[in-house]
């Protein structure tokens, strides 16, 4: 009898055993599971590169008051993140710290479907275009991650991305631009004099489109749709171009940009731009335009009370724009 209770016994610790460690087995499975669907999936598809700063959301998707986008621009623009395998180092910031590269889903890391949209939205208005999960990167201590707004970096396509005072900071492979010779010797030539009306007729097939990257080098990171064309040269160190680009809204804006013969920008004049519409339902702005064969510019411009203003302007040898008087 004494023998029948102790085979009973162990009969009965090796199925519970047995119970145990399949319980343990499921458990696990539905972690790896809950893991790879929801939260962390720590499969690291590491991107060895360089990231140089690309744009920078056009509104806040926090609303902070007194922050102001352009002195943000030019604090934040000067970083760069460097991945290799499992380390970032990102200038002025910190120096080879190991990081994991998390993958979530997009609503659990927003916390809430307004915060997604805000955010979708911001992303869309860059052409980056928002999915189910994000790539999270981040350091594997927390103790050692990199300073304020690197602490966090989102990755979404190939694009690197930093919340920053309320704004979205976004990093590219990209190298930006600091000059426009290789594009400048892709444009098309127009010859002198012209004006609006015949820039109007001519845009669509002689100026050439302007990639992006190109925008902030330009200064006219606010507006999209870059064009340009050549006009004749000064000189062999001036070169001149027209810049087509548009508003948000849908009006053009034209810009005269004088060159240096390394591809730099010594200057640049607005000529045609509408800021508005007056009373009797003219617009505001540098309305008309005219640049003869030698480079006397004439801008018309409307003021809000239907006033025209008449400026001439020269260029001078050091490729900038001076106003002159009519004689």
């Amino acid at each position: 009898m004494k023998n029948l209770l102790i085979y009973f016994s162990c009969f009965l610790l090796i199925c519970s055993c047995k119970a145990e460690k399949k319980k343990t087995i499921e458990e696990k499975k539905n972690n790896i599971v809950l893991e790879d669907s929801i939260t962390n999936n720590l499969n690291r598809n590491q991107e060895n590169g360089v990231w140089h700063f690309y744009d920078i959301s056009d509104s806040p998707v926090l609303d902070l008051k007194g922050i102001d986008r352009e002195k943000l621009k030019t604090e934040i623009e000067k970083y760069t993140i460097k991945l290799t395998e499992n380390h970032i180092t990102i200038s002025n910031s910190c120096s080879d710290i190991e990081y994991v590269n998390l993958r979530e889903k997009s609503l659990s890391y927003f916390t809430n479907q307004d915060n997604l949209e805000r955010y979708s939205n911001a992303l869309s208005n860059k052409g980056i275009k928002f999915s189910d999960s994000i790539n999270i990167i981040r350091s594997t201590l927390p103790d050692e991650e990199c300073d304020y707004p690197f602490g966090e970096i989102i990755k979404i396509n190939d694009f690197l991305i930093v919340l920053y005072e309320g704004y979205l900071v976004f990093f590219s492979k990209e190298v930006p631009s600091d000059n426009f010779i290789s594009e400048y010797n892709k444009l098309s030539n127009i010859s002198l004099p012209i004006d609006y009306d015949l820039i109007d007729s001519i845009e669509d097939s002689k100026f050439i489109p302007i990639s992006d990257k190109y925008k902030y080098f330009l200064k006219l990171d606010h507006l999209s749709n870059y064009k340009g064309i050549k006009l004749p040269v000064i000189n062999q160190n001036i070169k001149t171009i027209l810049i087509s680009a548009y508003q948000e809204s849908g009006e053009q804006n034209l810009y005269i940009y004088n060159l240096s013969e390394e591809g730099k920008v010594l200057d640049k004049l607005v000529l045609f731009s509408i800021e508005g519409e007056t009373e009797q339902g003219n617009n505001i702005g540098n309305n008309t335009f005219n640049i003869d064969k030698y480079y006397k510019i004439k801008i018309t411009r409307i003021l809000e009370n239907d006033t025209k203003i008449i400026k001439y302007y020269r260029i001078n040898k050091n490729g900038k724009f001076e106003e002159i008087n009519n004689k």
